[in-house]
């Protein structure tokens, strides 16, 4: 008789243990989804990191390029300068 009325709880929890174990491959599929756009987001960190420092590399010749311009310029401006004034 006791078998008899333990019989109901079994089945209770033996359904609940089902349930529990769907729930947990579930989200043991979400992590691996997780992990797997976290690897993407790093990956595409990396790049955008490098493409950043190659910008910025490439930002300092300009700026460089920019002043030895300006200085060109200015040279340019005082030489016309002494020319028009010596006529």
């Amino acid at each position: 008789m006791i078998c008899a009325s333990l019989h109901p709880q079994i089945k209770q929890l033996l359904k609940e243990k089902t349930e529990l174990e769907k729930k947990f491959t579930s989200k043991g599929q979400n992590v691996v989804q997780l992990e797997g756009r976290l690897q993407q987001a790093q990956k595409d960190k990396s790049t955008l990191q490098a493409k950043v420092a190659a910008l910025d590399k490439e930002v300092g010749s300009l700026k460089k390029s920019n002043d030895m311009l300006k200085v060109k310029v200015c040279f340019f401006l005082i030489s016309m300068k002494e020319d028009t004034s010596t006529m």
